[in-house]
């Protein structure tokens, strides 16, 4: 009986990865065929939709099913009483879930940027696709260790993941005008997109969102691997 809901689970994930991977090349034809599509509206459908929006957003779901998985599959006694070491165990699904994500984002990115560049030669593709590969994978590295450590810490990870992006960075981001817009992660995506392209808006060092960002998403990721070695099965 458990395995209909295993094999909901999995398809799931895999009707979401295929959403993540082909609605910003939709959304991004429909850009084109209904107004005047030029490189600043792209740039702003990158930053403000796909990674304020779509990528924390999706990042959410499969951060907090990270271990809801073992759950449904009642995998979770065995990951307790087995003779591999947790932080091994920890360390395995973080790196299957970071690869897949950085591979979905990264490819809904370059086949909007791939035909946003053929359309429009001087767009300058490489550079483009130089700066979002990173600040993918900053994003990654922030958003889903915050998620990861909120599902060992809550029993509805789903909805204070919500939260979290709700007032922790789509508010606080929001208030540029206040030192406390300086806490939210996406002022510092942001911060760094602007920098690498040379686009208006970068009012921090590089060196400062760079610092916030590693540390920020480093602390998660270790108080996850610390609460996931040290938790005890109910």
């Amino acid at each position: 009986m458990e395995k209909p809901k295993f094999f909901c689970h999995k398809t799931r994930l895999l009707l979401s990865g295929g959403f993540f991977l082909f609605l910003p090349f939709l959304l991004f034809l429909i850009y084109l065929h209904s107004t005047p599509f030029s490189e600043k509206d792209f740039f702003t459908l990158f930053s403000h939709f796909f990674v304020r929006f779509l990528l924390p957003l999706f990042t959410l779901f499969f951060g907090s099913s990270l271990l809801a998985e073992d759950w449904e599959d009642e995998l979770a006694v065995y990951t307790w009483v087995t003779s591999t070491p947790r932080p091994l165990l920890w360390l395995g699904k973080w790196s299957l879930y970071f690869v897949y994500l950085y591979f979905l984002s990264f490819s809904s990115l370059l086949f909007s940027a791939a035909l946003f560049s053929f359309l429009f030669s001087s767009f300058s593709l490489s550079q483009f696709l130089f700066a979002s590969s990173i600040l993918l994978v900053l994003a990654l590295w922030v958003y889903l260790n915050s998620f990861l450590l909120l599902s060992l810490f809550f029993q509805n990870s789903l909805r204070a993941g919500i939260l979290f992006l709700l007032f922790w960075d789509l508010l606080f981001s929001s208030l540029s005008e206040f030192y406390i817009s300086q806490i939210a992660p996406f002022t510092h995506l942001r911060n760094l997109f602007s920098h690498w392209l040379s686009l208006p808006g970068a009012s921090l060092k590089e060196s400062h969102s760079l610092a916030f960002l590693l540390f920020f998403g480093g602390a998660c990721f270790v108080f996850s691997l610390f609460r996931f070695s040290t938790m005890e099965i109910l």
